[in-house]
């Protein structure tokens, strides 16, 4: 809806030092010194000036996509990457093996796919959660796929699985080869298919749930106890492919959720519509994209809008961020790196 951007420019006025306050109230904010709370003001006011150029862009129909204020609005993209700790493990071209069956290609390459499609309508994602600075994404991402996956095979939403004892208990596992590639190190990032696994190699498929193994944003001891496992369906499989297209994806995600990799460090200050940023590459025009992709997330949907194909995307920044946890990446461009590096889906019973 415009009617909010219109409330984001707050009457196309430039940013005071009384909007910085209430900005400090809002998100609690403490700094540590002068300097530091000079610097923090400087940097606010300047993204809140810019967010009103944007959003003014939005009223006029220039830009898809609309700028609020949040928690990270006295950080620069470079600080706000660092403070999530985004990035991805290292990856090389011999490191991308898939990990594919010929009933999911064939799926696939059916082309069955709707035009529009949303598991969020359908009831088959769970909640949106909040990683915090940790670098877990990949571990977000993948506990969302199974919730959605495991919803699939029971009819009913476990929406409590834990993150956290999978990154304990797959700390440092390896999968694919004796090198170490795909190496899952908690908050220091990892793959979402040294995490599956790790699930299906070393605990038979069971995945824990959070009352047993709550989330602590950080690194911990392995605690594994198998009377907390979720004993409705298990994790059997998963399909994992590189040097995938968004036609891929599109015809995987109307399968189930997928995860995948985008750049996010542009992310932090999106309010809704259609995201479209000039600052992220397009992997269909600039192949070299995807090698600098930062962050792991899960694609429940796709549509359209106003004329404009998105991707609809379950972000794990909690529901302050974006459209309550969401975010629409444009489709068709391969917009931030989205769908084109990997695809991965994991297979229950």
């Amino acid at each position: 809806m415009r009617l909010i951007a219109v409330l984001c420019l707050v009457g196309a006025a430039l940013a005071t030092e009384t909007n910085f306050l209430e900005f400090t109230k809002n998100f609690n904010k403490n700094y540590r010194s002068v300097e530091e709370y000079n610097k923090r003001r400087e940097t606010f006011l300047r993204n809140y000036n810019d967010m009103v150029a944007h959003n003014q862009l939005y009223e006029e129909g220039k830009v898809t996509w609309w700028k609020k204020i949040t928690e990270w609005s006295d950080l620069t993209p470079e600080e706000f990457a660092e403070h999530m700790n985004l990035g991805m493990p290292a990856l090389t071209k011999d490191m991308m093996t898939n990990t594919i069956d010929e009933v999911m290609e064939g799926r696939i390459g059916a082309g069955n796919a709707p035009a529009e499609w949303s598991w969020v309508e359908q009831g088959g994602v769970s909640s949106v959660k909040n990683q915090a600075s940790c670098g877990s994404c990949a571990a977000f991402a993948t506990i969302a796929t199974f919730e959605s996956c495991m919803w699939l095979a029971t009819g009913v939403m476990e929406d409590d699985l834990s993150e956290q004892h999978m990154m304990d208990c797959a700390y440092n596992h390896m999968f694919y080869d004796d090198e170490g590639a795909w190496i899952a190190t908690g908050c220091d990032g990892a793959w979402p298919q040294s995490y599956m696994d790790w699930i299906v190699q070393y605990n038979d498929g069971w995945v824990e749930q959070e009352t047993c193994a709550p989330y602590y944003a950080d690194d911990m001891t392995c605690r594994d106890d198998d009377s907390c496992n979720y004993n409705q369906a298990r994790i059997t499989g998963f399909y994992n492919k590189w040097h995938t297209t968004e036609e891929e994806m599109k015809e995987l995600v109307f399968v189930a959720p997928v995860a995948t990799t985008v750049y996010a460090s542009y992310f932090g200050d999106y309010g809704g519509g259609i995201f479209d940023d000039s600052r992220c590459c397009d992997a269909v025009s600039d192949p070299d994209c995807i090698w600098i992709l930062n962050h792991e997330v899960t694609v429940v949907g796709y549509g359209n809008q106003s004329g404009q194909d998105y991707w609809l995307v379950k972000n794990s920044w909690g529901t302050g961020f974006g459209e309550n946890g969401y975010i629409k990446v444009k489709r068709g461009t391969g917009h931030c790196g989205i769908g084109m590096q990997h695809i991965i889906q994991p297979y229950c019973s």
